[in-house]
């Protein structure tokens, strides 16, 4: 599944836009197992981080690519260039002057490699995301938290509590640093580790993708047609008593 993700004032117009445009390119035989998600992060400062993710398909023997930049919104732009051999990646974006070239670590499930945009270079390490297939709706039950991340304004604390109720799903929400709490969710659904809930009033809909090891949901939070990137992770919710 392709998962559906920058900071305004920087100097690189790749890391302004982040609007790639890839080749697809033929796998080799030998090459590694390239076909899922990746994720890496790239530190432009102490104070801003910009994460991607990558999603590599195989059909019929060639490689297609797609990236995502959650903190500004952007999802599904297409890879073009996009180069395997052995144990090695190629890409390149001609149109932003980037080129990438790293090594797969088999045991590691990472691609440990060189950003290079104009001349700013730094190393970036993509790690295979695990995905979950599970259909048990108990894998999503209890609370989630994350943030909503838009570009655009600062991040927004989100909370997620899913309960199973007689094998159905339900579920409501919380938005602590707007004041809001209990927001019912219309509709909630988990199918194939896939999760998709639904706010009709507030025209809101999230699909986010389970890991393996069941703690983490990493998908697109979608408000009014505007795409935001909302990950979260599974922890227990303090009630006011429990709270420092």
């Amino acid at each position: 599944m392709s998962y559906q993700k920058l900071f305004k004032a920087i100097a690189l117009p790749f890391l302004a836009s982040l609007l790639f445009v890839f080749y697809s390119g033929h796998i080799n035989a030998q090459s590694f197992n390239i076909e899922g998600d990746w994720q890496g992060t790239l530190t432009v400062s102490k104070e801003k981080i910009v994460p991607l993710i990558i999603h590599f398909e195989l059909d019929d023997g060639e490689i297609n690519g797609y990236l995502d930049s959650p903190n500004t919104g952007k999802f599904d732009h297409p890879l073009t260039l996009i180069k395997v051999e052995a144990d090695k990646l190629i890409f390149e974006v001609a149109s932003w002057n980037v080129h990438f070239e790293g090594k797969f670590d088999q045991q590691k499930r990472e691609i440990i490699g060189t950003f290079i945009e104009g001349s700013f270079v730094q190393s970036l390490t993509f790690s295979f995301i695990e995905q979950s297939t599970s259909n048990n709706i108990d894998d999503v039950v209890g609370d989630w938290h994350g943030e909503v991340i838009s570009g655009e304004s600062k991040p927004l604390g989100f909370i997620l509590h899913v309960i199973n109720k007689d094998g159905l799903l339900s579920a409501t929400a919380d938005s602590p640093d707007q004041g809001g709490y209990g927001m019912k969710i219309d509709s909630v659904v988990f199918s194939q580790g896939v999760l998709v809930f639904d706010v009709n009033k507030a025209d809101v809909n999230y699909t986010g993708t389970l890991t393996k090891n069941k703690q983490s949901l990493y998908g697109v939070f979608t408000q009014q047609g505007d795409q935001m990137g909302l990950t979260m992770t599974k922890q227990k919710t303090k009630t006011p008593s429990q709270q420092p």
